[in-house]
């Protein structure tokens, strides 16, 4: 009886040897592993489209705050850190960490026209049909929408940091 079975001496020699590349090659990694290194970050770049009068996106340390009147049309993303934050071209705003995982999206992908974070203080991603995503913080004044470098999403008080929405939970 021959193969890998029968257990003899070549026949485990050439599996640790298998094994030993295997693991070599797992341990060092390919390029694209490397550039998706955790110690890798966003740098901070903000291509958003505030409404006329809207301040434009400002950086806070490591943190974008977007003001009331801020839209996401396709393609316009917020970075910085470990967040990158998009309003891909399939519709759906997705939130991505610096390994380039999906953390959160609106769920909107295929539908999503626009994504507005609104004036009332109501993040907003409108459809074609259906129901639009929407982070139900409408009504509260004073309120700003935070990418922040940890890898979070958020809606808070300007001022106060009272935390009304976040995202990933």
């Amino acid at each position: 009886m021959s193969g890998w079975a029968t257990g003899g001496k070549r026949h485990r020699g050439l599996w640790c040897l298998v094994i030993s590349a295997l693991l070599a090659v797992g341990l060092t990694g390919t390029p694209a592993a490397a550039e998706r290194s955790p110690l890798a970050t966003f740098p901070p770049v903000a291509q958003v489209h505030p409404e006329a009068g809207t301040p434009a996106p400002r950086l806070e340390g490591a943190d974008w705050v977007l003001s009331p009147g801020t839209h996401f049309l396709p393609g316009d993303y917020v970075q910085t850190g470990r967040s990158r934050l998009i309003f891909q071209a399939d519709g759906n705003l997705v939130l991505y960490d610096d390994l380039g995982r999906a953390r959160w999206a609106s769920g909107t992908d295929h539908r999503g026209q626009e994504a507005i974070f609104q004036r009332d203080g109501n993040l907003v991603v409108y459809v074609r049909r259906g129901d639009p995503f929407a982070s139900r913080t409408c009504c509260f004044s004073n309120l700003e929408f935070r990418i922040l470098g940890v890898g979070f999403i958020a809606i808070q008080g300007a001022g106060n940091g009272t935390i009304l929405w976040y995202q990933p939970r």
